[in-house]
């Protein structure tokens, strides 16, 4: 299993650095990672996307993305989409993928959430505290 994804990120020792951001934020450690990562698969799964499953992600450069990435794709097939896209991009690429899910940066302002309103998927909210071991249990939020 230590060759799979999820494998990696289990056998990783628990209070290393796993995320670190270049904005004074202290890293995230491993054990927060699998967190994320548990926590992003289970909202996921209750709302129907699993294995196979596209998951657009729409997040600037960063941790935020770097995480977003790690958990859609532990979960599912993770698909990265330039935030910078317009609706009309936004929509295209959404359909060409036939994403089941998108996730944003908490409180991101993106076009890609009225995209993923006009075909009815789920908008997934990541909220990513640095400075904490562990995340807050409010920290993935979904429509």
């Amino acid at each position: 299993m230590a060759n799979t994804l999820p494998g990696l990120i289990a056998a990783a020792p628990g209070g290393a650095s796993a995320i670190e951001a270049t904005d004074g934020r202290a890293p995230l450690s491993h054990s927060g990672l699998r967190d994320l990562v548990r926590d992003a698969g289970a909202a996921l799964a209750a709302r129907g996307v699993g294995r196979g499953d596209r998951v657009a992600i729409a997040a600037p450069n960063g941790p935020e993305a770097a995480t977003a990435f790690l958990a859609a794709a532990s979960a599912a097939v993770a698909a990265p989409l330039n935030p910078a896209f317009t609706v009309g991009e936004f929509a295209f690429y959404l359909d060409d993928l036939r994403a089941r899910a998108v996730v944003l940066a908490a409180g991101a302002e993106s076009p890609a959430r009225a995209a993923a309103a006009a075909r009815g998927l789920p908008v997934l909210e990541l909220a990513l505290h640095l400075n904490r071991r562990a995340l807050n249990p409010h920290n993935l939020a979904g429509q």
